[in-house]
């Protein structure tokens, strides 16, 4: 009995050692931005160095902006270092030790700094097609001020004070934002500023008057000789436009709806271009009985995007909802989100259209958009006209882009011009889906404008419709997303968006002679939705492995069955990253699918991209997977990560579309050799430090590369283990974005670097 008592003693008194033997550490501190003010509901990050065998964990700032951790640590010291990700997307960190003398260690971090009230103002002064702006803006001489002019007809600058040439005489809303990341500053200007040829003298002008549903509008123009064409473009909400010549314009007959008139004036012998554009309109139609437009709008400025929510009072829940959002673009449904691509006043309309009960109900109502948001890339929007003489029709680019944009134009009879204003004449009668492509690298500027042109009275329709099912007993998916995209010798396009109705079928009628692509995906009310993939015609989750469809004359028939992700337990892991345009990932995209694949190839996780073009994929399980994406007609890229306990936020998946292939670049280390990673500053300046841990000895290799890929410089530091430190010189590097590889025999870790 005496010897048990002992042994329990005994063992009583090694569990008290053991326990003894933790030491208990608090690491604390605040998520600072400009001014001290504190930031809640942010993410912290905590890792700890090797010895103290402690995993990382992650930590949210509560309503002061502050976050406290307890740990327990075997060892008696230890580095502990905090990372976030700041306002300009680049990780922050700080580190410190912790030991019985200093148990409590504060870690503070700067999200941004201080805030700086600044004004954007400028003054103009023009002679002839020239025009000076000097800024007259305030609080903007801080270091880092970035001025972004946009001249109102595509055209754009980075000056403090520019000079622009434009190509005619007339009103052009121009505007200058002010950022400094630095300071928080943002602020836009717009304002109007004519533009008159002196020597011309040239300047569109015109005056309207709209009464019931006739419109009258006489052309005011200064500056116009007896040669002197002029040409009204009317466009219809639903996006259709009809062209008149003439001085003056009377149209009779017009539906209730928003309407955009433009008047363009050229006299080839005064040398004379000048264009002036105006909005209406038509309200009225039926009885308008029970039958009232109206809606509220929300603005997030950061990415000039608009809510637009509906509140009218319709008689039914049939009613049809068309939204003009005042740029030249138009929408459908009772909510919708918009985002506009430059700064500006906007007149948004919404018409509600119901019939339901026999009489016609219409109804308009219409209200001013300010979006005054930090641009991000200059205004770029292919559009053209066309008159046709027999089967020669006559095309006039009429884009707003960039001065090096390059234009492509294919005539959907297999042919394509690269003139800017080409002549076209078709051999035979037919309807033809005529495209311009506008492209110009140095901006990251991409547009398409397509139109459907019929020649002769025996141009035939094409139809492509089906049923979209799911599961084996093909039920009918109503509501589903059905897109459809045009392969052309220019690429692939989207041409039309429909939805399926109860039944589960869709239709796109007035489809051109040409080979399309059909993609089908669940919406919302669609049982288990998540569970549904995207799917082609051809029952491919991919682009490349669907099926292209053939069509005219006749009808094509291309029912779709949606696949299905493979069931699986929900996890508590995360893939994360951002969409972007163009090289320079100025421009974040919504609305893009990324998908998650596992070592079967099987596609176990899907997310969109928001309106911030960022994408997060949830409730995913431990292993080795493959990020891609799937845009149809360009070259996919993918991503290798491991998730797991040690990795259970991976981050910075990034991906950037360019116009004939997809990028993917990796902000951060999705590797678990990779300890206490340290690459600073950064942004960096004439030097950047890199110092990590390795859990074993390894050959390791270090290389530095642009946003393309291109290598410029490397470092071969051969075999290493434990702290591994070394500088790298980036004094003569241009300003941009820049990827760090550290390359070891176990894998490797990419960091993005901002200069």
């Amino acid at each position: 009995m005496n010897k048990l008592k002992h042994i329990f003693v005994l063992a009583f008194v090694l569990v008290g050692l053991w326990g003894f033997s933790q030491n208990q550490f608090t690491i604390n501190g605040c998520l600072l931005n400009g001014g001290g003010v504190n930031l809640a509901n942010k993410t912290i990050t905590l890792r700890f160095d090797s010895m103290s065998m402690v995993p990382p964990m992650t930590v949210t700032t509560n309503s002061n902006g502050c976050y406290t951790a307890s740990v327990n640590s075997r060892v008696t010291q230890g580095m502990v270092t905090a990372s976030t990700f700041n306002c300009l997307g680049v990780l922050v960190s700080a580190n410190a030790f912790y030991s019985p003398n200093t148990p409590t260690v504060s870690l503070n971090l700067n999200y941004c700094g201080n805030t700086t009230a600044c004004v954007a103002n400028f003054t103009s002064n023009s002679s002839g097609l020239t025009a000076s702006f000097t800024n007259t803006s305030t609080g903007a001489n801080a270091t880092g001020t970035v001025f972004n002019w946009s001249f109102g007809d595509g055209s754009s600058s980075n000056l403090v004070n520019p000079s622009h040439t434009y190509r005619a005489s007339g009103t052009y809303s121009v505007c200058l934002s002010i950022s400094n990341p630095n300071t928080n500053c943002n602020d836009t200007i717009c304002k109007n500023v004519v533009i008159q040829n002196s020597t011309t003298g040239c300047l569109a002008n015109f005056t309207k008057t709209i009464q019931g549903n006739t419109g009258v509008f006489t052309s005011t123009s200064t500056g116009v000789g007896s040669n002197t064409i002029y040409r009204w473009s009317l466009t219809q909400a639903n996006g259709s436009t009809q062209n008149f010549f003439g001085p003056n314009l009377t149209t009779a007959s017009l539906n209730p709806g928003a309407y955009t008139i433009c008047l363009t004036i050229q006299d080839s012998m005064r040398q004379c271009s000048s264009i002036k554009c105006d909005s209406f309109t038509v309200s009225g139609g039926g009885s308008n009985t029970g039958c009232r437009a109206s809606f509220t709008y929300s603005v997030l400025q950061a990415s000039r995007s608009v809510l637009f929510s509906s509140r009218s009072t319709t008689p039914s829940s049939r009613t049809v909802y068309s939204w003009n959002f005042g740029d030249g673009t138009f929408g459908t449904g009772p909510v919708i989100n918009h985002v506009y691509t430059r700064n500006g006043v906007y007149w948004a309309c919404l018409t509600i259209i119901d019939s339901s009960n026999g009489a016609v109900c219409r109804n308009t109502i219409c209200d001013s958009i300010r979006i005054s948001g930090t641009p991000t890339a200059p205004n770029c929007r292919a559009n053209f006209t066309y008159t046709v003489q027999n089967n020669t029709v006559q095309f006039q680019n009429i884009s707003m882009g960039g001065p090096g944009a390059n234009y492509t134009w294919s005539f959907g009879d297999g042919t394509s011009s690269t003139s800017l204003n080409p002549s076209k004449t078709y051999n035979q009668s037919g309807i033809f889906r005529v495209c311009l492509t506008m492209f110009d690298s140095a901006s990251n500027c991409r547009s398409d404008k397509c139109d459907t042109i019929r020649l002769g009275n025996n141009a035939t329709t094409c139809t492509i419709a089906g049923y979209i099912t799911r599961d084996s007993m093909n039920l009918a998916v109503n509501n589903a997303w059905v897109r459809l995209y045009e392969i052309g010798n220019l690429g692939t396009a989207l041409r039309q968006t429909v939805r399926s109705n109860a039944n589960g079928y869709y239709v796109f009628n007035g489809v051109s002679n040409g080979q399309y692509l059909v993609q089908a995906m669940a919406d919302t009310t669609t049982p288990g939705f998540r569970l549904y993939l995207p799917t082609y015609f051809g029952n491919s989750t991919w682009w490349f492995s669907s099926t292209p469809i053939n069509v005219c004359p006749g009808r094509q028939n291309t029912n779709i069955r949606l696949a299905k992700m493979p069931t699986r337990p929900s996890r508590p892991f995360i893939v994360r990253g951002h969409i972007f345009m163009g090289s320079r990932k100025v421009n974040s995209l919504a609305g893009y699918l990324v998908y998650l694949v596992n070592a079967n190839n099987q596609v176990v996780g899907t997310a969109e991209s928001d309106m911030n073009g960022e994408y997060i994929i949830t409730d995913v399980e431990a292993g080795n997977y493959s990020v891609t994406m799937d845009v149809p007609g360009l070259t996919p890229a993918n991503v290798n990560v491991v998730v797991g306990a040690s990795t259970p936020n991976v981050s910075g998946i990034d991906f950037v579309i360019h116009s004939t292939f997809i990028l993917a670049s990796v902000n951060q280390s999705t590797q678990s050799d990779f300890l206490n990673t340290l690459v600073y500053p950064n942004p960096i300046h004439d030097l950047v430090n890199v110092q990590f841990e390795l859990l074993k000895s390894s050959n390791v290799t270090i290389e530095l590369m642009d946003i393309q890929g291109k290598l410029i410089q490397r470092l071969d530091l051969g075999m290493k283990n434990g702290v591994v430190q070394t500088t790298l010189n980036t004094e003569n590097l241009n300003k941009g974005a820049y990827f760090l590889r550290i390359q070891t025999n176990e894998g490797m870790g990419n960091y993005k670097l901002i200069k």
